[in-house]
């Protein structure tokens, strides 16, 4: 017998994007209600180690900004007719747990 454990969020539950610095270990929280990608910052306000470095070729951060714009008009809306969720990758030691 096999077995499968997944983790979904539902779009409803997201309450905030938060951004942990990985040089300093500063946690920013960008709540749902109040999300403006246009105040969101590319350094840390810690340490200022930059969080997005940009390449000629690809902008991290001017991805993740758009992504939270075109997730805001449907997050909290209950007239979908469908259940949109984004699955998450277990950490390493749910995985374990699962081997036998």
């Amino acid at each position: 017998m096999t077995s499968e454990t997944r983790t979904l969020i539902d779009l409803n539950d997201i309450e905030g994007l938060e951004i942990k610095c990985l040089h300093c270990g500063m946690q920013v929280l960008y709540p749902v209600a109040k999300l403006d990608s246009e105040r969101m910052t590319e350094k840390c306000p810690n340490c200022y180690q930059e969080w997005f470095p940009a390449d000629a070729s690809f902008n991290d951060f001017k991805y993740m900004k758009n992504f939270i714009e075109t997730l805001k008009p449907i997050l909290g809306r209950d007239r979908l007719k469908a259940r949109i969720g984004l699955q998450v990758k277990p950490s390493a030691s749910e995985t374990s747990k699962q081997m036998p």
